[in-house]
């Protein structure tokens, strides 16, 4: 592939950049003068000038510009009255000769070996690539079910097919949790950005010492100093008359509502319960106040602690235990009370050591998350970033199929393709040693000598007798003389002697070398080398072209012929393979034309036209908004002289063109009716002098004259009227 791409310079946008094909062997432009060919010649001969600094060649070969144009006959010529020497191979020594042809045979074999091997690297390339690109659809598919969730903030960046799967390509660890663990992991980050959490605090549950216990499980009896004390033992019913003891107040008895209460009755039930049962009932009652109020201060503080943490959810099942323990505790606190009413009752306690313990292991695995929380949100942007990296750790583990089968595939073709390169790279070798031993020949058969003579002949056969090249003094350069004067020769020579000679002396740097010259393939540019000369040195030039250059050149050069002459670009053609195949397989057309900027346009061989049907071309491209219309009063004045000095009907366009002329009120259009018959178009001295019109106003009036010849089919058909109306029918 060989790519140039103008940008910037010239007649060419700074914005946008046109981009040349020149991967054919020969590549035709064709172009009007100032439309921007020049601009493409001066890029090889000055690539490094920074007029061109947004300009490049992107070349499939390390190439030797060689470069006809302006600026290279003033730099050869007309600055010098020597021009540094051309070295051919001499005929003389036929044995090197003979190594040269070889030598060269054989690094054309050895080129052929690389382009073989370059398509089998493209070929490994290609699979490559869609191995690549198989993997890269298969990974998209497996994460498609993450890509959906919140978890894409983590992925910001990798969110492309290429850029997801390069990502995950290059983690080196897995991890095989879950997507949905890293979700809510993230989630509850996220979600307390802004909080943290209090650390629950668990206080000691109430319990009762073995003494306390032991006096729950002994009944508490009266004493037996009263008479009345086996009744009760045997009636069991002590707590009944304890608590019927309140209740009296005089004579009366409380249970049988009789006046049977005496001073001696009164005693001898008091007498039953004496100090050492006051005392234990004393006691009962302390421990059952003593236990509520620490049950109350328990569940109070538990209760508290858990609802200012604000870490817990009211579906916990924490939540379960703490009403578990809490109805433990009401039950304990009725028994005491129940012994408190009941001295003589034995009760028992319910033991709720389990679920406290239960209990405790939850607040502390809870503690233990509130703090790894209350950590992250301290460091919030580190904890986001490993959960990141984590994630990217789980996509690795998730797609760990297609990606390891993938890179063993990969892997294989990897090392075919490496194989193959190093064999390219051995041929390189090859090749750049063949082309010292090549350069060591040519060194032994290098002529200055045939140089001259061969430019020397050619201008005699040019018909240029008085005119021939001598080596200078020094033996690497020429001297051009007329006869015996070579001072300042160049200068006094006409347009004519100047094109050829410059010519003639840049065939020779095509086909021989200077000394200080790489042996590089050679990429010539030819622009316009036949703008001063006659048709007679057109045919001369275009077949020194072709046979000298295009039909000389080794396999890998190029040649790049820019002109404006139709006439010239014709006969290259003609010279050119006739068979399509042949013509396409080494032929590229192009056309430069220039609207508000420079263009450059593929063209085919069938739009190369006579220079007569070329005007009507133009236009029919500044119809399509492809050429300025600034050349319309001229290109049009051509097409009418051709016309109808062809036709023989000047004086009727003359006539056509004064009541055109006198049927105008608009200064600008009376004048370009004027200009268009002036006589021959070679004299533009009052273009200058014409106003800027409507471009539809020009093209009404040029048809117009067509109109009043009766030439308006001619007309029609040109533009393809009739054409298209044919295909319409």
């Amino acid at each position: 592939m060989a790519q140039l791409v103008i940008k910037g310079v010239r007649s060419y946008s700074k914005e946008r950049s046109i981009s040349l094909d020149l991967s054919k062997k020969v590549n035709l432009i064709y172009g009007q003068n100032g439309s921007g060919k020049s601009t493409i010649s001066g890029y090889f001969y000055s690539p490094s000038d920074m007029a061109y600094s947004e300009c490049s060649f992107n070349q499939d070969g390390d190439y030797q510009y060689i470069v006809y144009n302006n600026q290279f006959v003033e730099d050869s010529f007309y600055h010098k009255s020597e021009q540094p020497g051309i070295f051919t191979l001499s005929k003389s020594n036929k044995e090197v000769l003979e190594d040269i042809k070889q030598s060269e045979k054989k690094i054309a074999g050895l080129k052929g070996n690389l382009t073989r091997l370059d398509n089998e690297i493209k070929e490994k390339c290609d699979m490559l690539t869609k191995l690549e690109n198989s993997c890269k659809d298969a990974v998209w598919k497996k994460t498609a079910h993450i890509r959906t969730t919140e978890l894409t903030e983590l992925m910001a960046g990798s969110l492309r097919k290429d850029s997801l799967y390069n990502k995950i390509c290059t983690q080196t660890e897995k991890d095989e949790a879950s997507s949905d663990d890293i979700l809510n992991e993230y989630k509850t980050l996220k979600n307390n950005k802004l909080s943290s959490f209090n650390l629950i605090n668990h206080p000691p549950m109430p319990v009762l010492n073995k003494e306390q216990i032991g006096l729950l499980l002994t009944p508490l009896v009266p004493s037996s100093n009263s008479y009345l004390s086996n009744v009760i033992e045997k009636l069991g019913n002590a707590d009944w008359i304890k608590v019927g003891l309140g209740y009296i107040s005089d004579a009366r008895c409380p249970f049988c509502q009789g006046d049977t209460i005496n001073e001696e009755f009164l005693k001898a039930i008091k007498n039953i319960f004496d100090e050492t049962y006051e005392m234990k009932l004393k006691d009962l009652i302390g421990i059952f106040n003593d236990y509520s109020n620490a049950c109350e201060v328990y569940m109070q503080e538990l209760e508290q602690s858990l609802y200012k943490s604000g870490y817990l959810s009211d579906d916990d099942s924490i939540w379960n235990v703490i009403e578990q323990i809490k109805q433990s505790l009401e039950l304990n606190k009725n028994s005491l009370k129940e012994k408190t009413e009941k001295p003589s009752a034995v009760i028992s306690i319910v033991d709720s050591s389990k679920s406290y313990d239960e209990l405790n292991t939850k607040i502390k695995n809870f503690n233990s998350e509130i703090k790894e929380i209350n950590d992250r949100l301290n460091a919030y942007e580190t904890s986001v970033s490993n959960i990141a990296n984590k994630l990217w750790m789980v996509l690795r583990d998730l797609c760990s199929d297609v990606i390891d089968n993938n890179n063993g595939n990969m892997d294989e073709l990897n090392s075919e393709k490496n194989s193959i390169i190093q064999r390219k790279e051995n041929v390189e070798s090859e090749i750049q040693q063949e082309k010292v031993k090549l350069s060591k020949f040519r060194k032994q058969v290098s002529n200055l000598d045939e140089t001259v003579d061969k430019i020397n002949a050619s201008l005699k056969n040019l018909g240029l007798n008085g005119l021939e090249i001598k080596k200078a003094h020094e033996r690497n350069f020429f001297q051009i003389h007329r006869g015996n004067d070579n001072v300042e020769i160049y200068k006094s020579l006409s347009e004519g002697e100047k094109t050829i000679i410059t010519f003639l002396y840049f065939l020779e740097c095509c086909e021989g070398q200077l000394e200080e010259g790489e042996l590089k393939d050679k990429l010539i540019v030819i622009d316009d080398p036949i703008s001063s000369l006659s048709h007679d040195y057109i045919y001369e030039i275009s077949s020194l072209i072709h046979y000298r250059i295009i039909e000389s050149m080794a396999p890998d050069a190029k040649v790049l012929i820019l002109t404006h002459n139709l006439f010239f670009f014709q006969e290259l053609l003609k010279l050119a393979p006739p068979k399509i195949k042949a013509f396409d397989k080494k032929y590229n057309l192009l056309r430069v034309v220039k609207n508000e900027y420079s263009d450059v346009i593929a063209m085919s061989k069938d739009d190369i036209k006579n220079e007569y049907e070329s005007y009507w071309m133009v236009l029919k491209n500044v119809k399509d908004g492809i050429v300025n219309p600034v050349i319309l009063p001229n290109v049009m004045r051509n097409i009418l002289e051709y016309y109808f000095s062809f036709s023989c009907k000047l004086d009727s366009l003359k006539k056509a063109l004064e009541k055109l002329a006198e049927s105008e009120s608009d200064i600008t259009y009376k004048s370009f009716c004027r200009y268009m018959h002036r006589g021959s178009h070679s004299d533009s001295s009052n273009i200058n002098n014409l106003g800027r019109g409507s471009t539809e106003k020009y093209f009404e009036i040029f048809k117009n004259v067509f109109d009043k010849t009766d030439d308006l089919p001619h007309y029609n058909r040109m533009f393809g009227v009739e054409i298209d109306k044919e295909i319409a029918e």
